[in-house]
């Protein structure tokens, strides 16, 4: 199995003209928002409308932030919900990849 690349830094600073501090600053945030996306409890809950969303809407997040493994996990996740099918090991793997992305989140950011 390849490593996962929960941080690809080179690829977001190009997205972003270099800017270090800005990157930072929306890591930052993104760890700050990530509670408010609790696929979990929506799709426990039986909305999956909003799962679906939310789903999305992590994706977005990584991508733009070259967060490469959560993106991957996002897309997963997201076609699953699409297709109205539950399966308990992407939605395992989904949440395995975000704490371990924001575990390596906040050792890229000291804190």
């Amino acid at each position: 199995m390849a490593e996962l690349i929960y941080i690809n830094e080179a690829e977001a600073l190009k997205r972003l003209g270099g800017n270090k501090a800005l990157y930072s600053k929306l890591l930052k945030r993104l760890i700050d928002d990530m509670p408010n996306h609790d696929i979990s409890k929506c799709i426990a809950g039986g909305d999956m409308k909003t799962a679906q969303a939310e789903a999305h809407t992590v994706k977005g997040m990584a991508a733009n932030l070259s967060l490469t493994a959560a993106y991957e996990a996002s897309v997963k996740l997201e076609a699953m919900l699409k297709s109205d099918s539950l399966d308990d090991s992407v939605l395992k793997e989904y949440e395995t990849t975000i704490a371990d992305t924001i575990a390596e989140l906040n050792k890229y950011l000291g804190l």
